[in-house]
């Protein structure tokens, strides 16, 4: 008798399978690409009694009134159904409410098969996924189109953070100016998702590239993307913190990371910050700094060593001057 294992895929969204999984008993491997099946109908046409092993019911048809035919044509021709997703033999009986079971598991996957289907075929169009529009877009025919009172809200937000590199202050000030409330996960998501620099991304792994119009314009997103890194390598809370030496200064005795305590005197309104070392292991402990003295201090630490820096990175660059006869290869300043 003879044993044929039938697969069917949509090229659009499904990788060509193998073989080599069915093993080397079968005696004929037939797959089908195109939706109406035509290798399915040349098979139904000159059935033999035999064996089919198929990885599931479903790809018999589209429907499950097509799937129940071919099924029924399939075991009055004396072929014996093996379906191994259902765990279906056609020879054996099956219960009642297994098989209701197994007709509601080919149902989901023939839906499942047409949404993916449809999702394929708009990615081939660009066509943005199925659901909701990002917050500042809206849909329009083919692709997102900008919604112009939510859009002010993320172009105010990505100034804001570009200017001052705080994701929590770019999140009370959209707050406070436009009464607009989201969580520092979902600005983050603003700052990092491709949909707001113009390109759409499905299932979370494949990006198509301007397909619209974008909110965070190339080079901001690149500021953005240095800001982020900047902010990764800094202690938790520090970056976005509105006393944001705490955990950055480290104490000079103990090596140990200052902290920030908040303190306020005795039935008094004014409040006094002071930064203390984390688990100083002297005795007695170092002492606290007043909060307002250390940003002081380092601030005119900052005034006093950047503007060298920023010239000695001004300064031109080398040039190679090829060596005469009788001297050594030598670097010399480019003259301008």
């Amino acid at each position: 008798m003879v044993i044929i294992a039938y697969e069917y895929i949509d090229p659009l969204w499904q990788p060509l399978p193998e073989a080599y999984p069915w093993g080397s008993e079968i005696d004929r491997w037939v797959l089908d690409v195109e939706p109406h099946r035509p290798q399915l109908r040349q098979l139904l046409a000159h059935l033999q009694p035999g064996y089919w092993l198929l990885p599931s019911l479903s790809v018999l048809g589209t429907s499950i009134p097509e799937v129940n035919d071919r099924l029924k044509h399939l075991e009055a021709a004396g072929v014996t159904v093996i379906a191994l997703a259902e765990g279906y033999v056609s020879d054996r009986p099956v219960p009642a409410d297994r098989l209701l079971n197994l007709w509601q598991h080919v149902k989901e996957q023939l839906h499942r098969q047409t949404l993916r289907h449809g999702h394929a075929r708009n990615r081939l169009k660009h066509q943005p996924p199925p659901g909701r529009a990002p917050y500042g877009y809206r849909r329009g025919k083919d692709h997102y189109v900008v919604d112009r009172a939510a859009a002010v809200v993320v172009k105010d937000f990505v100034e804001h953070f570009l200017l001052y590199g705080s994701l929590s202050a770019a999140v009370r000030f959209i707050a406070a100016a436009h009464q607009k409330t989201i969580s520092v996960t979902t600005a983050r998501r603003w700052l990092t998702h491709p949909v707001y620099r113009g390109h759409l991304r499905y299932q979370g792994q494949t990006v198509i590239r301007n397909t619209h119009t974008p909110l965070i314009s190339a080079d901001e997103a690149a500021q953005v993307d240095r800001l982020l890194r900047r902010n990764r390598g800094l202690p938790r809370r520090s970056a976005s913190a509105p006393h944001p030496l705490a955990g950055l200064v480290v104490c000079g005795q103990c090596h140990h990371r200052f902290g920030r305590i908040q303190v306020s005197g005795y039935r008094q309104a004014p409040q006094y910050c002071y930064l203390r070392p984390l688990h100083c292991p002297q005795r007695p402990k170092c002492r606290s700094i007043p909060y307002q003295r250390a940003l002081e201090t380092v601030i005119a630490q900052i005034c006093q060593c950047l503007p060298p820096a920023i010239a000695q990175l001004a300064q031109p660059p080398l040039t190679y001057q090829r060596p005469s006869a009788k001297s050594n290869s030598t670097l010399t300043n480019c003259k301008t």
